[in-house]
């Protein structure tokens, strides 16, 4: 299911840094009901770097 070769501290930080873009995206938007809309990109990319079949 998820690549078996992953760099854990890389993609731990590479994760946080997700994260912190996201949020950081989502309070600075004026529409503060688009939290799904960032909670759903922050999962999707989660799942893209974990490159999930």
């Amino acid at each position: 299911m998820f690549e078996q070769n992953i760099n854990v501290e890389k993609t731990s930080k590479t994760m946080r840094a997700i994260i912190d873009g996201l949020l950081i995206q989502w309070l600075m938007n004026e529409d503060i009901n688009s939290h799904q809309y960032y909670k759903e990109t922050c999962y999707q990319s989660f799942l893209d770097l974990l490159k999930v079949n």
